[in-house]
């Protein structure tokens, strides 16, 4: 029963992470048309530099969580034990480690984003459009890169939890956000400037009760 119990403590707040992320990507749409459309901007407009963004751009700086994942998901047995046996400093060093080579992984691919963002996307996409969000979406991406180690360790010392209301704090964040820029007239840079948002909000959530649960 313990066991079961365990796995509930988990699984549901994992699970609901998943859907409260999928509501916020729901409504995410319908807010940026809604305000758009209210200060004149055209459905053509809309369409195309949505489909930029969510179509190009946002796969594009994202690719390296790819492999920032792969890794988090190796952390889990490990670091689930250790904090078991309250063995801090092993946990302290497997969450350090994680996010070194996630920021290893991150940061070469933030240079090119920044550099020469043309290459990757000629090579993937054989267009140029969207280089402008790349150059300011690229840096905060690497906070994103982080965040998947931060999560799983959260996961993994019982702590789904904590995870999940990260998740929905950053996904209000990100809807509110989206709204009220979205009355600023600057266009598809009001998705851009919540997205990031939402990156930033969620990765410091994650840290701050990672740091809380090591504190001993």
């Amino acid at each position: 029963i313990n066991n079961v119990k365990e796995v509930f403590n988990i699984g549901i707040p994992t699970t609901m992470s998943r859907i409260i992320g999928t509501i916020g990507y729901f409504f995410e749409p319908i807010i940026l048309t809604y305000g758009l459309i209210k200060l004149g901007y055209s459905n053509n407009y809309i369409v195309n530099q949505y489909g930029i963004i969510n179509g190009f751009i946002m796969p594009l700086v994202l690719l390296p969580s790819f492999f920032t994942l792969a890794i988090s998901q190796a952390l889990i047995p490990n670091i689930s034990k250790a904090y078991v046996f309250k063995n801090y400093n092993y946990v302290k060093n497997k969450i350090k480690l994680a996010i070194i080579f996630s920021l290893l992984i991150g940061i070469p691919a933030t240079l090119i984003f920044e550099i020469t963002p043309e290459i990757p996307m000629k090579l993937i996409y054989n267009t140029t459009s969207g280089i402008k969000y790349i150059k300011i979406l690229a840096p905060i991406c690497l906070f994103h890169y982080i965040q998947s180690p931060l999560t799983a360790s959260l996961q993994a010392m019982g702590k789904a939890k904590e995870a999940m209301n990260g998740t929905l704090i950053g996904t209000i964040f990100r809807i509110l956000s989206l709204y009220i820029f979205c009355k600023f007239n600057i266009g598809m840079w009001a998705l851009v400037i919540s997205s990031g948002f939402n990156i930033i909000t969620v990765t410091f959530h994650q840290y701050l009760h990672v740091k809380k649960a090591l504190t001993r």
